[in-house]
């Protein structure tokens, strides 16, 4: 299995965080990344099985992708299957939220390939070479956490001003 996966601190309960994943839209997602390109709902289902097609940059590379949630638990986990194309790798992003005293720890796992999946390191080389390079992906996970992060803190500022 190929994992990428980075932590960051939210200043905000998990709960919300939650909500704002099931809520997402085109302005919020926009607004999440700057190589966040495109974003629509396939469905309108509010839970499990709510699926979107959204289109970032990793790098140069355009990712263009679907995302069904197929695991839903309340404030702790989030967990989305890539749809066809990479769904012949197996690909999951999941999100595990550990809520602490100030805020939650939000940790983005994202897999391919199988539990025991020998062609992992083959797998990894032609993505590396004709797809995204792991750095592009870890870079931009990264980003995407510091980003949520300042999202929440701003959302968190305008509430106590109203």
């Amino acid at each position: 299995m190929i994992t990428y996966s980075d932590t960051a601190f939210v200043k905000a309960p998990a709960s919300e965080i939650i909500n704002w994943f099931l809520e997402m839209d085109e302005e919020q997602y926009m607004n999440w990344h700057k190589d966040h390109k495109a974003f629509r709902l396939v469905n309108e289902t509010k839970g499990i099985g709510r699926t979107c097609y959204s289109e970032e940059y990793l790098g140069s590379f355009l990712l263009k992708a679907t995302y069904k949630l197929t695991v839903l638990s309340e404030n702790r986990l989030l967990s989305f299957e890539l749809g066809f194309p990479f769904s012949l790798l197996k690909g999951t992003c999941h999100f595990k939220l550990e809520e602490q005293a100030d805020g939650t720890v939000m940790t983005a796992l994202i897999t391919l390939g199988g539990k025991f999946d020998l062609f992992d390191p083959f797998i990894q080389k032609i993505m590396n070479k004709f797809l995204f390079k792991d750095e592009s992906l870890l870079s931009h996970t990264k980003e995407e956490g510091e980003y949520i992060n300042e999202l929440f803190a701003e959302r968190n500022t305008n509430s106590i001003n109203n």
